[in-house]
């Protein structure tokens, strides 16, 4: 503490704190003040502790940093004699560090201790504002309470659960009516009334603890199917669990937890007699899934069945009973039986054959409906063919179908290739027209053709007008003689 000012000051050996000598007297000449310089560790009110002597009435006036709004004045005690009184008062220290508070003699009569000292005491409790304390969560945890009691939760609940949970309520609706509780408080309630609610469902962890009292005895019932050692250890845990179940003051979960951990513990450490179980179908299964060679089929049936065999090994080998062995052999067989196979070799030689014999399909000779049939199956063929993996009944299933439609195209092409050529129609002279034979005989200045006979079997119109006719039987052979001797008159006109 620093003091400086107009006021009179020493420091006793002894004394708790520097003694001001005088700050004024009852003259208006004698007016003083004293400034204590005061390092405190938070904000907050601190108490001053005054020693004074006097001879008279006194009054104590004062200001913190110069701030007019921070300040006070004190009737000192005075018990009607001169002599050393103490007296105390507040002063508030807005931040945490150095403060500066100021004691003034500023009228007659006002300040006039003969000497006195001061003290800086520790911090006050903080006053409580009651626009500061949240009590949202104690306000939401009555709320839950009220519903869960209307909702008969509290049925069947240990007394002494119901109890607490009745006065932890109590206690919070009480704190939430009053102005002037602090959030400390405020949060313990909700501390307490938070955990009354959860005993509640401490009838859960004992609904636990039963359901393995009824394995434990059902084991007990076939007792003597298991080894001997083992077994007093057994019926111990689980007479103390049937107590701890009982039990209306086992309510915590330490209790509950081990009578649980211990009744769990001996049945885990009981061994069963060995028995005769059947393996046979299991083992034949184990074989032929481990001859299986994985890159023949699809991944995923593949992988399938691998979980399957790695399942019936494990119970090939710890197996209890048959009921589990049967488990197993039904599980691996399933597995087995839903292995596809990728498609051979073959079998795409022959799709991609088909996607071939598309492209170069002589399209003009099929109809739209017969096209889009080809279209659409070698679109599914293109589709197949694009897997990654492809199965081989999906590949099989199309090769059906691909070669019924190539089947079908090809006899269509075929038969177009067997079909003769459509015979030209002979030449007709018209009445109304000039026939082609009476127009005037031009010169002929080309060399001289060979003769009929001799020339090379070239097909003339007449030729392939006879011969088309005749081998379609519309000429008779006397039409037919008729017509080449009247082609054979024009020539020579």
């Amino acid at each position: 503490m620093v003091l400086n000012g107009t006021a009179e000051k020493y420091l006793r050996n002894g004394a708790d704190g520097y003694e001001v000598i005088n700050i004024g007297n009852n003259g208006a000449s004698c007016q003083g003040d004293l400034h204590a310089y005061v390092d405190v560790p938070a904000a907050g009110t601190y108490t001053v502790e005054l020693r004074y002597f006097t001879g008279a009435q006194n009054y104590m006036k004062w200001i913190v940093d110069e701030d007019a709004e921070n300040g006070d004045v004190k009737k000192l005690n005075w018990s009607g004699s001169a002599s050393y009184h103490t007296d105390s008062f507040d002063v508030f220290f807005p931040t945490k560090g150095v403060h500066k508070i100021c004691f003034y003699d500023d009228e007659r009569g006002c300040c006039n201790p003969d000497s006195f000292t001061f003290t800086l005491k520790e911090k006050l409790p903080d006053p409580v504002d009651p626009s500061t304390v949240n009590k949202t969560l104690l306000n939401q945890a009555v709320s839950e309470a009220d519903r869960l009691e209307a909702a008969g939760a509290l049925e069947g609940v240990n007394e002494l659960v119901v109890k607490e949970f009745h006065s932890a309520l109590e206690e919070a609706r009480a704190l939430l009516e009053d102005a002037s509780a602090d959030q400390e408080s405020v949060n313990a309630s909700w501390r307490r009334l938070s955990h009354a609610i959860q005993m509640l469902e401490f009838t859960s962890e004992k609904t636990a603890l039963e359901e393995l009292i009824a394995r434990a005895q059902t084991i007990k019932n076939s007792l003597n199917e298991y080894e001997s050692e083992g077994q007093d250890e057994f019926l111990a845990a689980l007479d103390y669990a049937e107590q701890v179940e009982q039990d209306p003051a086992a309510l915590d979960d330490q209790s509950i937890a081990a009578a649980i951990s211990r009744l769990q513990a001996a049945m885990d450490a009981l061994v069963r007699k060995p028995i005769e179980l059947n393996y046979v179908i299991l083992d034949f299964l184990i074989t032929q899934a481990e001859t299986i060679n994985g890159d023949e089929f699809m991944s995923d049936s593949y992988s399938t069945l691998q979980t399957a065999l790695t399942s019936a090994k494990d119970v090939r080998a710890h197996a209890e009973n048959q009921q589990q062995v049967d488990e197993a052999t039904s599980s691996l067989h399933q597995a087995y039986l839903n292995l596809r196979r990728k498609a051979s070799e073959e079998l795409l030689k022959e799709l991609n054959s088909f996607t071939v014999f598309v492209r170069s399909l002589p399209r003009a000779l099929f109809s739209t409906a017969e096209l889009n049939e080809i279209d659409t199956l070698n679109n599914q063929v293109t589709a197949y063919l694009s897997l990654d993996e492809k199965p081989e009944q999906e590949g099989t299933a199309l090769l059906t179908s691909v070669r019924d439609v190539q089947a079908k195209a090809q006899e269509r092409i075929n038969s177009q290739k067997q079909e003769p050529q459509k015979p030209a129609d002979p030449e007709e002279v018209k009445p109304d027209q000039p026939a082609e034979s009476l127009k005037p005989a031009e010169k002929d200045t080309t060399e001289k053709k060979e003769p009929e006979a001799t020339k090379a079997p070239a097909k003339s119109v007449k030729t392939a007008s006879a011969t088309g006719a005749a081998e379609l039987g519309l000429l008779s052979a006397a039409a037919l003689a008729a017509l080449e001797a009247m082609r054979r008159n024009r020539k020579q006109k």
